[in-house]
């Protein structure tokens, strides 16, 4: 039903292209003409310098009331049609994918509306062609700014003041959801901003369809885990989950603190971060920083991507190998901003302490070290991974006194162990 939404969202876009394009033809622009834009004749460019500032050629046409009153009946008919769509999922207690992304990403109306237009095109490719058609060269195949406002505003400078939606701190831009691409023009120079081409980002369209992919600056580096509950996980978080478990009940008075893990232990953080997921009944994305950023991709915009994709599932935010952000014992300051500036709970973790500064925060961070397990805890590792063999209790004693050994080493050792005995046909 939420891609149902989804299509009803569209159709009243649709009726929007196809009264701009009846407009276009009113104005004697011709469809035929397999050369719109790669020519102008001199008639051309009278009626060009003719047009009124911030006009359109099809906002220069009437249409008739008749075929007014239509259109405006078919776009109600179309809003009452996704309205009716979103109450349904509202009644099971769920948002159509559409709707959650506008209120996950603060974007209001008219950013919804530009980005169902520079949508369209990834959904059905005859849009590629009205694009061109109505931009006057067939060459445009995706919408630009000067379109998008073509289609949603009246003609005229008042028109200008919506180019605030294009910039590029406004909500469909600054988190990545739309990119301004600029076209191949022949001649040097980079062309203004009415003048880009709206992108929808790839991993957006897929995940309104359905399924989840990371964003390409991510790609094999990102992994989103459904909350699952074991055993094993519930022994690994051990000795940090009491600290865990105080944030989680504080945070039902105020924001959630960034979760700061560090230490030896990666198993234990590991467990620790899956645990919280289940406890949260949410996903965990868990991001490997450590594989993303290069000299192409910065720590901010590695974070910032990372930050958008879990905004965009609802899942929490693990971002691993936190050691690769930071330069003389601290990340960044603008990486260390676009933690803070996350409004959820968010983990990041790697083996290193380090320092939160250059930056002046409101933000607490709530710092757990992942030192080697104490003895007790070792002893429960040891006899957990050793359940089933025949080693007796002592042995179990002198393993956990002996060896200092963090999560890992002790999972990694008795499955090496377990190996060896078999290929040897021997007893552990």
């Amino acid at each position: 039903m939420s891609l149902q939404h989804l299509l009803a969202e569209l159709a009243r876009i649709d009726l929007i292209v196809r009264r701009e394009v009846m407009r276009w033809q009113m104005a004697g622009q011709d469809p035929d003409d397999d050369f719109r834009g790669l020519k102008m004749s001199d008639a051309d460019a009278v009626a060009l310098a003719a047009r009124p500032f911030g006009t359109s050629w099809g906002q220069t046409a009437d249409i008739d009331p008749k075929d007014t009153r239509a259109f405006a009946a078919a776009l109600a008919e179309a809003e009452r049609r996704a309205n009716a769509l979103a109450e349904a999922l509202h009644r099971k207690g769920e948002l159509p994918r559409l709707e959650y992304l506008a209120a996950a990403f603060g974007f209001d109306r008219f950013d919804l509306d530009i980005f169902l237009i520079a949508l369209a095109p990834a959904l059905d490719n005859r849009y590629e062609r009205l694009y061109g058609y109505l931009q006057d060269d067939i060459t445009r195949k995706r919408p630009s700014a000067s379109l998008a406002l073509d289609l949603l505003c009246a003609p005229g400078p008042e028109r200008l003041l919506r180019l605030s939606h294009f910039a590029d701190d406004a909500p469909l831009f600054k988190h990545h959801l739309v990119e301004r691409v600029d076209p191949l023009y022949p001649t040097a120079g980079r062309p203004s901003l009415l003048s880009q081409n709206l992108l929808p980002d790839e991993s957006v369209v897929a995940w309104l369809l359905g399924d989840y992919q990371p964003h390409d600056h991510l790609g094999a580096h990102a992994r989103l885990r459904a909350p699952q509950s074991n055993e094993t996980d519930t022994l690994l978080a051990a000795q940090a989950w009491p600290d865990v478990e105080r944030a989680v009940h504080e945070h039902k008075q105020g924001e959630w603190p960034v979760v700061v893990f560090y230490g030896i232990d990666w198993a234990g953080q590991e467990a620790t971060a899956r645990r919280l997921s289940v406890s949260l009944n949410r996903p965990l994305l868990q991001v490997n920083l450590a594989g993303v950023i290069d000299p192409d991709l910065p720590p901010s915009r590695a974070i910032a991507f990372a930050l958008r994709d879990a905004r965009l599932t609802g899942a929490i935010p693990f971002l691993t190998g936190w050691d690769a952000c930071l330069s003389d014992g601290a990340p960044p300051p603008e990486a260390l901003a676009a933690l803070c500036a996350y409004p959820d709970l968010a983990i990041v973790a790697g083996r290193s302490a380090w320092q939160a500064r250059g930056f002046a925060r409101e933000r607490d961070l709530l710092w757990l070290d992942f030192p080697i397990p104490d003895y007790h805890h070792r002893l429960e590792l040891w006899s957990h991974f050793l359940r089933g063999t025949s080693l007796d209790g002592s042995t179990v004693t002198a393993l956990a006194s002996q060896f200092f050994l963090t999560t890992e080493q002790i999972r990694d050792s008795v499955a090496s162990a377990k190996d060896r005995a078999a290929q040897q046909g021997e007893p552990l």
